[in-house]
């Protein structure tokens, strides 16, 4: 059968045993014709092979149109060819998709499949055959109709396959939805759903949209790491308007804990207690919606969808365990030998003024933290030694802990404190506990320039149950040789607040030089917490250290604003110290 003339159509050069063989061949507006297995819709194409032509839909029903895929020829009486590429007759004598980039995939703009929100109603999202082009239509091609009432689209982007429709106002769980596409004009163009070779695809009618829209569903409770809230988590992002106070209930070892505050972070509720839990206690939590509907009064979606009320629910006592297992002091005043390589034996040295009492054992690999404060003498010192001394990019100096035969490097934390003949610096190390009872702890001393210091004084903070440093933040008030010095500048030292340290560490340590008595005590500014004194001493002669710490939960740290000093007593060459704030998992 010969295909019906038609002023729009071109000439079909190709006619097979049953008919047409060539599908495509329009020019113009849409046009339907007969072919030998009924009617077929052919979509305009360009004129130019830069801007791929449109694909054969075949109509298989009363209002059914089917795009034809897997397209086979009749090529002799008994054998059917699979059609690998369309041809395209441009006009008398040119047909476009001679070269492979023009395969019959090519030819097929992107299919509508279906149309669903996503679970929090935010967005509409429509699903086509293939991958779109990132350059799309805008917001006012599509109609997004909800419960009867249009909805406003307010913006439009494609992922793949789909195209997102992002709704200025949320769409609820019970209500229906339609959604409908116009293309902007009759041609390919840039301003349309489109496939990556530019390939528009057709129109939409109102087209029902499954409703996925459901409210955030409550995963889990745990506790902060410093135990001051409980941290409930959902399944989809919150809105920052919620429930207030009165509608948790947090129970620690069955008494009522009192709520003081609510936050919203992204899926987290954050129910800030004005007592912390502490490790060992049972605690549980639950929540009551305040009504029956949707209200802003509530824990809900960022679309205002409310979440379910959930009774009594175990919390994760989720606490850092980093304990404090020891503060040690040891100190030589006079008789200690001098060198660039110097042993000390910490609990059994006979000269010394002090020793370190016994340290409990610990067996687990990698959680002991010791944090040595080292402070000694330079007999010949000056601003030029310590500087060098203490130069981080060519460290002269080098601190070991040995115990139990085993030898582990002490880290430098980059700054020191120093007056004219004494310094103080802290030194870090996470090692194995001994193996077995021992006391047998020493500290080694090298100096690479082999420069002769002495009169050591060593402080060692243990602690154990540590799974990270998270932070260490040091500052120093630097070298000192003011005469007749009595107290010091201040410190000011921040904290790091937004790690996930749960434990902190604070130490304050000074130095003098040629001072009568122990009076470089740490004046702790007024919102600092306590410090408890390891020890103090004369590692020389009138060459004083003071060593101080405080431990405990991190929760929100505040600066060390400090001096040190006791505004009366002066030091004949200089009073200095430094403070260190270490945050610990």
């Amino acid at each position: 059968m010969a295909l019906p003339a038609k002023p729009d159509l071109q000439t079909l050069d190709v006619v097979g045993p049953l008919g047409v063989f060539c599908n495509v061949a329009a020019k113009g507006t849409e046009t339907e014709f007969i072919g030998p297995f009924g009617q077929v819709f052919v979509l305009p194409h360009s004129t130019t092979f830069s801007d791929p032509p449109n694909v054969v839909y075949i109509k298989t029903g009363a209002s059914t149109w089917s795009t034809a895929t897997n397209v086979y020829v009749k090529t002799a009486p008994l054998t059917w060819s699979a059609v690998s590429q369309f041809l395209v007759k441009e006009n008398a004598t040119t047909w476009n998709g001679t070269s492979d980039s023009m395969a019959g995939s090519d030819l097929i703009f992107p299919a509508f499949q279906s149309a669903a929100t996503n679970t929090d109603g935010t967005k509409v999202i429509l699903t086509y055959s293939k991958t779109l082009s990132a350059t799309t239509a805008a917001a006012s091609a599509f109609a997004v109709v909800v419960d009867g009432s249009s909805s406003t689209v307010s913006s439009v982007a494609t992922s793949g396959a789909t195209v997102e429709l992002t709704m200025q106002t949320g769409i609820q769980p019970s209500e229906t939805v339609t959604v409908a596409y116009t293309d902007p004009s009759g041609s390919d163009d840039a301003n349309a759903i489109q496939d990556s070779d530019g390939l528009d695809a057709i129109s939409l009618s109102a087209t029902s949209v499954t409703n996925n829209a459901v409210a955030p569903v409550f995963q889990s409770a745990a506790t902060s790491g410093d135990g001051t809230k409980v941290i409930l988590t959902y399944n989809q992002s919150l809105s920052s308007t919620t429930a207030a106070t009165s509608a948790f209930a947090v129970v620690v070892n069955s008494s009522a804990a009192t709520v003081s505050g609510v936050a919203v972070s992204g899926l987290t509720v954050e129910l800030t207690l004005s007592a912390a839990i502490t490790t060992g206690q049972t605690v549980t939590v639950a929540y009551t919606d305040p009504s029956g509907s949707d209200d802003t009064n509530a824990v809900q979606s960022l679309t205002g969808i409310d979440v379910a009320s959930f009774t009594a629910t175990s919390v994760t006592v989720n606490l850092g365990n980093s304990v404090l297992t020891a503060a040690e002091h040891y100190y030589d005043q006079g008789s200690s030998p001098t060198g660039g390589n110097v042993s000390r034996n910490m609990h059994s040295d006979s000269d010394a003024n002090e020793l370190w009492n016994d340290i409990p054992v610990v067996t687990t690999s990698g959680k002991r933290l010791f944090v040595i404060i080292a402070t000694y003498r330079f007999g010949s010192g000056n601003v030029d030694h310590w500087s060098d001394h203490f130069d981080s990019s060519s460290l002269e100096v080098t601190l070991n802990l040995k115990y139990n035969s085993a030898t582990t490097a002490l880290t430098y934390r980059g700054s020191y404190a120093a007056t004219e003949y004494n310094a103080t610096s802290i030194w870090t190390a996470i090692a194995d506990g001994a193996a077995a009872s021992t006391d047998d702890y020493t500290i080694q001393f090298i100096d690479s320039e082999n420069n002769s210091h002495g009169n050591f004084s060593y402080s060692a903070i243990i602690l154990d149950g540590v799974n990270n440093v998270e932070y260490v933040n040091i500052g120093s008030l630097g070298f000192s040789n003011t005469s007749g010095q009595t107290v010091t500048s201040a410190l000011n030292l921040a904290p790091n607040n937004t790690t996930s340290a749960t434990k902190v560490l604070r130490i304050a340590a000074s130095n003098a030089s040629n001072i009568s008595s122990d009076v470089i005590d740490y004046n702790k500014g007024g919102s600092e917490p306590a410090y408890t004194q390891i020890g103090e001493g004369d590692n020389g002669t009138n060459e004083r250290h003071h060593h101080t710490y405080y431990f405990g939960t991190h929760g929100t740290q505040v600066n060390m604003t400090g001096t040190f000093g006791d505004s009366s007593t002066g030091a004949s060459n200089g009073i200095s110290g430094l403070g260190c704030i270490i945050g610990l998992s």
